[in-house]
């Protein structure tokens, strides 16, 4: 019996001995070839490299997230084209749309996070708001129109014409503001236009045509007075109306979206801009009007000619006032319109 055991603890310790110069022998040889094994930092690399490759795959994959939406009169296009200009990009398999009070996007992390600030950064809602409604003249200089063609056709006529085409061609879908400003004799005859032209802006071609009427052209921040050149235009008209009661800043932020008289009569324009106004409310209360019954009576008032698109109760307001000789007053419960040389007989009888 110990003869088998002592053969059994050589056996055993013969195996151990050989494993062990088998393991050693192989590591010595692994170590000898070099050509055999990367060096560390292929190795370390092909690891950190593999770990971007997965966050770069996580930060393009297209995730969905809405937003409420605080820009509800802007146009989705004028939004993106804003967005890019902030640095958002619109890669395979993203986009933009609206459905009910929210703004819907497919983007990646990066971008989405981007259009989160946009979308609640009020400085930049403002400047969006200004690119919505840039100046007159500035964005008739956008517009390029290919063929200009008229013999003898009313003044109206041809005005009516580069509104509808400007309305097709303006990105900001807002086309050609205008407002004719006519003395009581071109009122009674409107002037006529004879030009032709190819491959003008817009603003050029207005400037040429009230030449060729023999009329002055003057833009404002929303729209252009086209009027006799006899008629001294104010210069409070240009600058933005001030605002000092809620009813004012009300009245100044609620957008028409589109507004069209042709020699409509005043108390008519003003009642139609009423019945606009509550229809443009989102609450659908609209705003309290007072019209004198000296305007409503007096038929020798100018009659009214414009097509506005996108302008602010304000402004149309102002425009009114401005054709018809008129007052307007903003108190805190309702617009009050009255001829304006009331008030200066108010102040001679004092």
């Amino acid at each position: 019996m110990d003869i088998f055991r002592t053969r059994n603890l050589l056996a055993v310790s013969a195996f151990c001995v050989a494993s062990f110069l088998i393991n050693s022998g192989a590591s010595a040889a692994g170590n000898d070839d070099d050509e055999m094994k990367l060096p560390d930092k292929f190795s370390d690399g092909f690891k950190k490299d593999d770990g971007k490759k997965t966050e770069k795959e996580s930060r393009r994959t297209i995730k969905k997230r809405f937003f409420i939406d605080p820009v509800k009169d802007i146009p989705l296009e004028v939004i993106e084209l804003y967005m890019q200009k902030r640095g958002v990009t619109f890669p395979a398999g993203a986009r933009i749309w609206r459905e009910g009070n929210y703004i819907y996007a497919e983007n990646t992390a990066l971008n989405l996070n981007k259009i989160q600030r946009i979308l609640f950064n009020k400085r930049i809602l403002f400047d969006m708001s200004e690119m919505r409604h840039p100046s007159g003249e500035r964005r008739l200089k956008s517009i390029n129109v290919p063929n200009i063609n008229f013999k003898n056709e009313s003044i109206i006529v041809v005005l009516k014409f580069l509104k509808a085409f400007s309305l097709q061609a303006d990105r900001y879908k807002t086309g050609l503001n205008y407002l004719l400003l006519l003395n009581q004799e071109q009122q009674k005859k409107p002037p006529r236009v004879t030009i032709m032209m190819h491959n003008i802006k817009l603003n050029t071609a207005l400037k040429y045509i009230c030449d060729s009427a023999n009329l002055k052209c003057r833009f404002t921040n929303n729209a252009a007075i086209i009027m006799s050149p006899d008629i001294k235009l104010s210069p409070s008209i240009l600058l933005p109306p001030s605002a000092d009661t809620a009813l004012a800043r009300k009245v100044q932020l609620m957008k028409i979206p589109a507004v069209e008289f042709e020699e409509t009569p005043t108390y008519q324009a003003l009642n139609l801009l009423r019945h606009a106004a509550k229809n443009a409310d989102p609450d659908r209360r609209g705003v309290n009007f007072f019209i004198s019954y000296k305007i409503k009576n007096n038929p020798d008032l100018p009659k009214i000619t414009m097509e506005c698109n996108n302008t602010s109760l304000m402004q149309l307001l102002q425009y009114i006032c401005l054709v018809a000789n008129l007052r307007m007053s903003i108190d805190k419960r309702a617009i009050i319109v009255e001829p304006a040389k009331t008030t200066e007989t108010k102040e001679k009888r004092k």
